[in-house]
């Protein structure tokens, strides 16, 4: 299902909210949470969410930072931060795709994607920003292949 800009943070915080189990947020720009509104919206309920028992970050080394900087201080404040695993830093310039992916309250997976570049991110202020998301659904045949792609960056030698 297309999210469109109208629905995109509406639809991107009731998807945290429902989420259960590891959440694996895959190739994911660090800066969008830099404003608070948008940790608020985006991070925060996953953080808060009592069903979701860890979020797992894979990132490029060039998030570090920010990781740094924006996330954990906030996650910190939200009192869920015991919730954030150590990211997995591996080298992700080359991937094309971002994605958070969650189970459900039925014990099936769905996942938000997105692509880098346009039309699906704009660059706003020196930074990449969703426009349009994917909530890909537990039925689709992207499923196993974004578990797949995530699973390629586990090991050092997968890379």
């Amino acid at each position: 299902l297309l999210i469109g800009p109208r629905a995109l943070r509406t639809s991107s915080e009731s998807f945290a909210r429902m989420a259960h189990g590891e959440m694996i947020w895959f190739n994911v720009c660090l800066l969008m949470f830099r404003p608070q509104s948008l940790f608020d919206a985006l991070l925060r309920p996953a953080l808060v969410n009592p069903k979701v028992t860890a979020i797992q970050f894979v990132l490029d080394e060039s998030e570090r930072e920010s990781w740094v900087t924006q996330v954990v201080p906030k996650a910190e404040a939200t009192g869920g931060a015991e919730k954030l695993r150590e990211p997995r830093w591996v080298p992700l310039k080359q991937e094309a795709v971002s994605f958070i992916l969650a189970d459900t309250a039925e014990g099936t997976t769905e996942a938000h994607l997105s692509f880098w570049g346009e039309p699906f991110m704009s660059r706003t202020a020196g930074f990449d920003i969703p426009r349009f998301v994917f909530h890909v659904q537990a039925h689709s045949d992207l499923i196993p292949q974004l578990l797949e792609l995530e699973r390629r960056f586990r090991s050092p030698s997968a890379r």
